[in-house]
């Protein structure tokens, strides 16, 4: 019997600023088959906008949106430090 491929995980990252934009996702680019970015959230409409672009993800605004998405399998907390654990 053949093994069955797995589909990658799905991510949303919250924050995208240094860690959220240039930590994160080329770490995660190294395992794109276990992993893949599909929506981004960050109060500027800026980082939204770069994500989008480069990434080809959805973007969010709210954290509660990003957490509402039924494709978002799994959450990247990537905001600034003092936010992790309300974020969490």
């Amino acid at each position: 019997m053949a093994a069955r491929k797995k589909n990658p995980i799905r991510i949303g990252i919250v924050g995208c600023g240094r860690a959220g934009w240039s930590m994160h996702p080329p770490e995660l680019e190294h395992y794109r088959t276990r992993f893949k970015i599909v929506a981004a959230c960050d109060r500027m409409k800026a980082r939204r906008e770069m994500m989008a672009d480069k990434l080809g993800c959805v973007t969010y605004k709210r954290i509660e949106d990003l957490l509402a998405d039924p494709n978002v399998e799994l959450v990247d907390i990537a905001s600034r430090s003092p936010d992790h654990t309300p974020h969490a």
